[in-house]
């Protein structure tokens, strides 16, 4: 009887097993599932800057790799302060929150797309650096106050493998875009994708309303 015991607890122990469970506590967890969609499409959107920025620098800006340099640390100064700030700000509202911070980071992409007054634009890479760390901060919130801590480490998993298996193929589309309409049209683009994703995701999911310890509870009945 203790061996039978045994070989189930090493079977849920399995790598199949935890993967699968992962995917099962997002499917059916009504919050979870939607901010890993949210995240997928987010992905889905930063596509265009992520693999045209360089080239958008190089033709719309017309400047060289110091501009792209500074504009890479303008957005790291941006996530930078935005995560001091976070730590000394208290938030009630997670779900809303990541929200409004994706439809920021998609307007930052807009603003970058629109523009080639370079003070414009680096005033978005600052925007866009604030809201990756304002995104990062409530998606990690959720997931803890969201799951038993057992199942944290698959559902993380699960969600980042899910809204990364996009990005190879959004990375071809832009290119392919980009030849066709430039690369500053497309990554604004972009940034109109991820905003219409938070209003769609604000108005039919339950993220931004949602009482995480109530979710929490509805987790723990998922069963494999």
């Amino acid at each position: 009887m203790k061996k039978k015991a045994a070989g189930i607890k090493q079977a849920k122990n399995t790598y199949l097993y935890n993967l699968k469970r992962g995917f099962l506590v997002v499917k059916n967890h009504h919050i979870l599932f939607a901010l890993t969609l949210y995240c997928i499409l987010m992905n889905v959107a930063a596509a265009p800057w992520q693999a045209l920025s360089a080239v958008y620098v190089a033709e719309a800006l017309q400047s060289d790799s110091m501009v792209y340099s500074i504009l890479r640390g303008v957005a790291a100064v941006g996530a930078f302060m935005m995560g001091f700030a976070l730590a000394k700000v208290k938030i009630k509202r997670f779900g809303l929150f990541f929200i409004v911070a994706g439809m920021i980071e998609g307007a930052a992409f807009f603003m970058t797309g629109m523009s080639t007054w370079l003070p414009v634009v680096l005033l978005a890479s600052f925007i866009f650096g604030a809201a990756v760390s304002a995104i990062n901060v409530p998606e990690m919130v959720i997931i803890q106050t969201s799951v038993d801590q057992e199942d944290q480490p698959q559902v993380y998993a699960v969600i980042n493998a899910s809204s990364n298996v996009f990005l190879p193929l959004a990375a071809v589309v832009s290119g392919v875009l980009a030849e066709r309409f430039g690369a500053g049209p497309v990554i604004a683009g972009g940034g109109i994708l991820e905003i219409l994703s938070g209003i769609a995701i604000f108005l039919f999911t339950g993220l931004a309303k949602s009482h995480l310890t109530q979710d929490k509870q509805k987790s723990e009945t998922v069963e494999v």
